[in-house]
């Protein structure tokens, strides 16, 4: 999707019309959360660490909502911002009107109502990356389903210029995405994102931490002088926290995790979950570190079987076999098989323009999302839940899931 020329079309006014109502038959459904817990959402910014400004990135939250209570009054907002949709047309050379019929003017999925009381009053926290071309929105489905099998999920945009649009944390000028140069070496250009995505991270999980520390006391205190951000995050447990990325999100959470040795900081994060790590903009230092906390690896077929993918997660996971806990593919799929993209419109449509693989979507995704939240679950559980990970993934759905070790045999 992120780089799949569409045929460009000049609507007219009344093709733009059913366009939207075509855009309303032919967008397919969207199925319930697979966990058991109702979702609340929210979007909203992170508040900056101490001494590092007003406040952080933007972050679209999701977590277990009191199912029993009535959606809370405020600011409601879009499936995707009208900014995100004007991006993401002219990126895919789509006339306006057409993409705005697919994608803009849908209300949030999920209400923004009160946070349920977690286990023993606490949730696991999980920080999502976004790829290139992402957004604090592109992930929803995915984060939701995290969220509804119990956990916290904290989505924020990059403002690095490799996502579709941000806005300046410190200007609130928008940010745009930035293309590569033609021809150009991707790890030197893709270095200074990288590094800002690693302050980035550094900063949000501190900003995370301290909100949550700070508003369970809060909370506690006075309920009616917390924020909403603070309200859920103070069911938030920050020894419970996890990371995970996808694409050049997970490469940014590599080398985030190293910059944290290199400064003797400790990384506050359970386990991490790298999704298509795209491992071209790192370096061997990256690769070759020895990571402090277990991981997965989770791969669309595309990027399973391409031999340059599969050389540099291999690297990775050479120097942490002990580390490496899980690794699978999703038989069927593209790279882009998690984010949002594959809710623009018909199957037939995405897979024409090479978006969505030939597999059948909700089976390959379903066992996607059930693969996460096993993964969350094996990283707050005992080593003996951390070992036996890789044989539950393969019992998913032994149509769909095959274990990444085949492919490298």
């Amino acid at each position: 999707f992120y780089t799949s020329p569409l045929l460009h079309l000049e609507p007219s006014p009344r093709s733009a019309t059913m366009g939207g109502l075509l855009g309303c038959l032919l967008r397919p459904g969207r199925e319930r959360p697979i966990g058991q817990h109702a979702v609340g959402c929210i979007r909203a910014r992170l508040p900056a660490v101490e001494g590092g400004g007003s406040r952080g990135l933007l972050a679209q939250v999701h977590y277990p909502a009191d199912a029993s209570c009535k959606p809370l009054r405020g600011e409601t907002f879009e499936w995707f911002r009208p900014e995100v949709v004007k991006e993401l047309a002219l990126g895919q050379r789509v006339p306006l009107p057409v993409f705005r019929s697919l994608i803009g003017g849908r209300r949030q999925i999920d209400a923004t109502r009160p946070p349920g009381p977690g286990p023993e009053g606490r949730w696991p926290i999980v920080l999502f990356s976004s790829g290139i071309w992402g957004c604090c929105e592109m992930y929803t489905q995915f984060c939701r389903d995290l969220a509804s099998s119990g956990a916290i999920v904290v989505a924020i945009e990059h403002e690095d210029g490799s996502g579709i649009f941000a806005r300046s944390c410190s200007s609130d000028e928008p940010i745009k995405y930035v293309k590569p140069p033609p021809n150009g070496h991707i790890a030197t250009f893709r270095h200074p994102f990288l590094q800002q995505r690693a302050d980035e991270l550094r900063a949000s999980t501190g900003a995370i931490v301290a909100v949550a520390r700070r508003a369970k006391d809060r909370v506690a205190q006075d309920e009616s002088g917390a924020s909403l951000l603070e309200t859920v995050l103070s069911g938030g447990d920050d020894d419970r926290l996890m990371l995970m990325g996808h694409s050049f999100g997970s490469a940014g959470v590599l080398r985030y995790v190293r910059c944290c040795a290199e400064l003797g900081e400790p990384c506050p994060y359970k386990g991490l979950i790298l999704s298509d790590l795209w491992t071209e903009p790192l370096v061997n230092h990256d690769l070759k570190q020895d990571l402090p906390m277990p991981f997965v690896l989770l791969m669309s077929e595309q990027w399973a079987q391409s031999k340059l993918h599969t050389m540099g997660n291999s690297t990775l996971v050479n120097a942490n076999r002990e580390k490496c806990i899980a690794a699978a593919f999703i038989r069927g799929t593209l790279h882009q098989w998690i984010s949002e993209s594959h809710l623009f419109g018909p199957a037939c449509a995405l897979r024409k323009i090479g978006v969505m693989g030939p597999g059948n979507y909700r089976q390959g995704y379903n066992a996607t999302a059930r693969a996460g939240v096993l993964a969350m679950n094996a990283f707050c559980g005992d080593e003996a839940e951390r070992r036996s990970l890789g044989a539950k993934w393969l019992d998913i759905d032994t149509e769909v899931v095959g274990a990444w070790s085949a492919v490298l045999a």
